[in-house]
């Protein structure tokens, strides 16, 4: 796999004196990736069935090259020039487990999941930074950073479900342990070493209950989650980054027709816990000016979600309202006091504020062809202090997506597929300009479907381009021109050794502390 994106970045610092920097930074990466799947299933008899299945995922090579040129002005004069280039390695592999129980006791359903998950990466940077000074003179220095991190989890999660009462009531459990540990060596010592490991025990009990009245759907549900989370220094427990969550997460929705609408009204809260690599206390060098960072003391981001939809055959709309509380941002400040040029990136939790989502999708059926058109709009208050005082991020930001997908002679499909957003605002930042791009995918199946050709280009004119202003701090701004991945053409053959369709049913457990992973 192959991939670049080459960036533009303006960065102000208002202190005593007007500090700015200008970078222009191109990366590329080549990477090899190996995946294998093996998964056992017995049917025990038309209501029972188990199985286990194993995953392995290997990236033994990963190489990327980010050189970075930068320009630093003090109070409108050139004071530095540096050419840095960077070279990474990376290598990773994961081992995963799943095992599963199935069946039906009289009323009673019965779905059990235990997974393990086994995961190893290891990076290594190497930095050689080329500075000139206004006089001329030269300042140097070579670095170099070696990042391991170790991933343990064990999972079990049971759901039980009966009709009841004309109805149906589910509940269960989940339990998850977590141990990943994160070694941060820099023999130059210029940022410090890191040891650290994070310990996380996770159980939940959740209840639904379902039933029609009728022609009205109802549903509410209640999931409780305890979440004890300790930090370790070098095997030694840190009381403040070490926390305990104890959260309720209710469910209500009701669905109606009225004639022939459909109508479905809806509320929930969702959690979404910082990753891991969030959480980090390690200090990576992006180049001499900017440093990386997490944050062990952040807390998870909290969403209230009210919607409502309604469909009428191939027309559905919605709109919803979220109340954000303690969102995740990226901040900066500075990394030494005594050295103004260089900025230290690092996650904040944001201050609670709201947003409102309103869309409509057609999809209509027109002899072979399929569109699909979506218009979304969003809208969010969001109040932040910058150098020149309080700003309102307020401006609506929209989007269009305009999917088709034709059947064509001799069995050949196309889709072609489109997408314009809008300038607007999300979070801390402002997107300046609006952004478009086109993909297009040709494929057609041969033997009875068992071999698969197909044709893929994305970003088809090279149109993606990102033009973003980030409010980091009360004194730092940063004006970000991005350009991703330039046209990808990629040709994928697939054929189906085994067409029967697979009756494993294992669904996995301790699916969101994974993708913290």
């Amino acid at each position: 796999m192959y991939g670049w994106i080459r960036k533009e970045v303006v960065q102000d610092t208002y202190l005593q004196e007007h500090w700015q920097q200008k970078s222009t930074t191109f990366n590329d990466w080549t990477s090899k990736n190996f995946n294998a799947r093996l998964a056992v299933n017995y049917t025990i008899n038309e209501n029972s069935a188990l199985g286990i299945r194993y995953d392995y995922h290997k990236t033994p090579y990963s190489n990327a090259l980010m050189e970075t040129n930068t320009d630093v002005y003090r109070d409108g004069a050139l004071s530095e020039k540096t050419y840095s280039p960077n070279i990474i390695d990376n290598g990773s592999e994961y081992h995963q487990v799943n095992a599963y129980y199935n069946g039906r006791v009289k009323d009673w359903s019965i779905d059990l999941n235990l997974d393990g998950y086994w995961d190893k990466s290891d990076k290594a940077s190497y930095l050689d930074e080329k500075t000139e000074l206004a006089d001329g003179s030269d300042n140097n220095r070579y670095v170099s950073i070696f990042n391991d991190i170790d991933n343990t989890l064990y999972a079990a999660r049971l759901i039980l479900s009966r009709p009841l009462w004309g109805g149906e009531l589910s509940f269960g459990g989940e339990y998850t342990y977590t141990n990943r540990r994160n070694i941060n060596l820099n023999p130059e010592g210029i940022v410090s070493d890191d040891d650290s490991r994070i310990r996380e025990n996770m159980g939940a009990a959740f209840v639904e209950y379902s039933r029609k009245f009728g022609s009205v759907q109802a549903l509410a549900g209640l999931r409780y989650e305890y979440n004890a989370s300790d930090y370790f220094e070098k095997d030694i427990r840190v009381d403040e980054q070490s926390k305990n969550f104890s959260n309720l997460f209710p469910t209500l929705s009701i669905a109606f027709p009225v004639n022939r609408v459909n109508f479905q009204l809806a509320y929930r809260t969702d959690i979404a816990r910082p990753s891991y690599w969030d959480l980090r206390s390690s200090v990576l060098l992006i180049n001499k000016y900017t440093y990386e960072t997490g944050n062990p003391l952040l807390a998870p981001k909290f969403t209230h979600n009210f919607t409502l939809g309604a469909t009428y055959r191939w027309l559905q709309l919605s709109v919803g309202y979220n109340r954000v509380k303690n969102d995740i941002l990226n901040v900066t400040s500075l990394y030494d006091e005594n050295d103004p040029t260089i900025m230290l990136m690092s996650l904040a939790n944001a201050e609670a504020y709201d947003k409102i989502l309103a869309g409509v999708t057609l999809s209509p059926t027109i002899g072979i062809w399929k569109p699909q058109w979506r218009f979304q709009l969003n809208k969010q208050w969001y109040d932040i202090q910058t150098p020149q005082g309080n700003l309102s991020l307020d401006n609506p930001m929209g989007t269009i997506i305009w999917n088709n997908n034709l059947s064509l002679p001799l069995g050949f499909m196309l889709d072609a597929d489109f997408m314009y957003t809008s300038k607007g605002d999300m979070k801390n930042g402002r997107f300046l300009k609006p952004s478009w791009r086109m993909d297009m995918a040709l494929q057609k199946s041969l033997l009875n479907d068992k071999l698969n050709i197909r044709l893929d280009a994305t970003n088809l004119f090279n149109s993606y381009k990102r033009d973003f202003m980030m409010y980091v701090s009360n004194m730092q701004t940063m004006h970000m021109t991005e350009e991703p991945n330039n046209c990808t053409i990629r040709l994928t053959v697939r054929y189906k050794f085994n067409t029967t369709k697979s009756k494993y049913k294992g669904t996995g457990a301790g699916e969101s502390q994974k993708n913290r992973m």
